[in-house]
């Protein structure tokens, strides 16, 4: 039988104060004046029969494949852990720092950047440095009264967290938690650093344990959001903080009903693999980006008055700031959609998934906010697997919504499906998007799985 070896370690990834915060938009400059609690890099590596994988999770809203390639290159330098081996996922909170380049959404820092990779390396070479014996568990909890659909009222939910437990004797070393929500509690009013829901609850657990280090690996929650979801943008900081404080123990009660729940597991096999991904893409209009940018440079030409939008005795109309942010948006957005015509090709998106396979569970780890029935799908098509299907992880591609969302026939127009897009200086997606996603995923899972 081959020995399971794993180390854990942290480190603070946490950005600078007065630093722009991802999550909310367009153009609000929302910048971090408090740190509520820190932002995390939270970093596993285990090692199976001679084979060797590290996993990390930040306390981010998202990464870019540009970071995790310099992540895995400090890391396979530092430890020996080839670069394919490197999970780097986000736990996807909405009060960190602006990562990928989305417009309006978050000004990135280049000087934050840039140390980033290093510190999130740190953590994981420090891990690999600890390596212990360790027996693994697996466990799951229902769970009730935490997500609802924001897509479809009374749509699916994550109905089970579930948890993968490793212990150094009777000590709790570390632990691995899957679950599907928006990790979103704090509002665009709030100007404070904070891991939010799933952060401040893995805290609350990792306080049960000494020492022990609890990361959080995000599932498909591109339309799950927390309960409630009216309001949720716009919340008061006594509802903030109300909210987080019994949502995240409510969570934190799930993890410890799925670690006291566990089953021991014995692990004979271990895999680990990368693919690329290739998802269809749908060239806009061309014309249409370039009027939308000479509209939005029109308006936002003359000094915040219009003049062909009168109103009063001067003719003019002055704009409210909201107004020009907006108009920004449109702006600096089509400008980025008409520059993709100079990427080619123009009908496809290239990105990348894995594959982890630890006995018989299988992590299926993509770049997308990822709506949950996708998720349910690969799940139903590998019946014999305790699959966990983790999204923002490595890199970030955007929602990947289910085909209805792209219908305009009842004049709804959809935020993740056809707005998200230009927030990415990219072109939507064709209609079929998920389906080739949930075919590139089980297949790479059927192939991890068969060797």
């Amino acid at each position: 039988m081959s020995v399971t070896f794993a180390g854990f370690a942290t480190s603070d990834i946490t950005p600078p104060l007065n630093l722009e915060m991802a999550g909310f938009g367009p153009f609000m400059e929302r910048k971090a004046t408090a740190i509520h609690d820190p932002l995390m890099a939270h970093a596993m590596v285990l090692a199976v029969g001679g084979k060797q994988v590290a996993v990390v999770g930040c306390d981010v809203c998202g990464l870019t494949l540009e970071v995790t390639r310099k992540v895995r290159s400090l890391v396979e330098a530092g430890t020996g852990i080839p670069g394919e081996h490197v999970l780097v996922s986000a736990t996807h909170t909405h009060s960190g720092p602006a990562i990928p380049c989305w417009i309006g959404w978050g000004a990135q820092d280049p000087e934050y950047l840039s140390g980033l990779p290093q510190k999130v390396a740190q953590a994981v070479i420090a891990a690999a440095k600890n390596l212990q014996p360790v027996e693994l568990s697996y466990g799951e909890a229902p769970v009730e009264g935490i997500a609802e659909n924001r897509e479809w009222p009374g749509g699916p939910v994550d109905k089970k967290l579930r948890v993968l437990t490793f212990k150094r004797g009777k000590q709790v070393a570390g632990f691995v938690v899957h679950y599907s929500v928006h990790n979103v509690l704090f509002s665009e009013l709030m100007h404070a650093y904070t891991a939010d829901l799933t952060g401040v609850g893995m805290a609350k657990v990792v306080k049960d344990y000494q020492d022990a280090v609890g990361i959080y690996l995000q599932g498909s929650c591109g339309d799950i959001n927390p309960i409630p979801t009216d309001g949720i943008n716009f919340a008061s900081p006594e509802a903030c903080e109300q909210r987080l404080e019994q949502l995240s123990e409510r969570f934190a009660g799930y993890v410890r009903q799925a670690i006291e729940s566990a089953s021991r597991m014995t692990v004979e096999r271990m895999d680990m693999a990368a693919r690329p991904l290739h998802l269809p893409q749908v060239p806009t209009d061309r014309a249409l980006a370039l009027r939308e940018m000479h509209l939005a440079e029109q308006i936002l030409g003359a000094p915040s008055k219009v003049a062909f939008l009168s109103s009063g005795a001067k003719g003019e109309l002055t704009l409210s700031a909201g107004t020009q942010r907006w108009l920004r948006y449109s702006l600096e957005a089509s400008r980025a959609v008409f520059r993709r015509f100079d990427r080619l090709p123009l009908d496809v998106k290239t990105s990348e998934i894995q594959a982890l396979r630890i006995a018989d569970l299988l992590l299926l780890i993509n770049p997308g906010e990822v709506f949950l029935t996708f998720a349910n799908q690969i799940c139903q098509m590998l019946p014999n697997w305790k699959v966990w299907v983790v999204g923002y992880a490595n890199d970030y591609i955007g929602y990947i919504t289910t085909p209805d969302r792209y219908d305009l026939q009842n004049e709804r127009y959809s935020y993740p499906a056809y707005f998200t897009p230009g927030m990415n200086g990219e072109f939507r997606y064709r209609e079929d998007v998920g389906d080739v996603l949930v075919q590139n995923l089980v297949s790479l899972g059927q192939e991890i799985t068969t060797r």
